[in-house]
């Protein structure tokens, strides 16, 4: 196939405590000066791939089908933790829920998302919704332990 290869970001976002999250983010901004907090929509990842834009209505449709037979369901937030000293996230309780989301997601959708063996698609294994990341050592030990 030839064409455009698009990166894709699949996404949950808990609307109901974003303008909570955005204020923390923003925090994160005006406090240890975090440039890359501010703007981003919190969000849990569920899953990053890259595809031929061609293929972007069929993949689409996929989803879609898939998210109707999806039951809604509560993201529980649980307080904050960190990647590699230099990211921090909000932890999410019952992970379960989603984990299991996403492990039906990709045994659908895994074959057709995959442009080549060396592109493989990400699928969350450790649901978060990241408050800061690239953080400078400075940064990190400035905010971390205030939260």
């Amino acid at each position: 196939m030839e064409g455009q290869i698009c990166e894709y970001l699949l996404v949950l976002s808990p609307y109901q405590i974003n303008r909570e999250l955005m204020d923390i983010k923003a925090s994160f901004y005006d406090n240890y000066d975090c440039d890359n907090s501010k703007n981003r929509i919190p969000h849990l990842t569920v899953a990053n791939y890259g595809n031929w834009i061609e293929k972007e209505n069929e993949i689409f449709l996929i989803f879609e089908n898939f998210a109707k037979y999806i039951s809604a369901f509560t993201v529980r937030l649980d307080g904050f933790g960190s990647y590699r000293q230099d990211t921090i996230y909000v932890k999410v309780k019952n992970k379960a829920v989603i984990r299991g989301m996403t492990k039906n997601l990709k045994k659908i959708a895994f074959d057709k998302l995959k442009v080549h063996e060396m592109d493989a698609p990400y699928f969350s294994t450790d649901p978060h919704i990241t408050i800061a990341m690239k953080m400078t050592p400075l940064q990190f030990n400035r905010a971390f332990p205030e939260w």
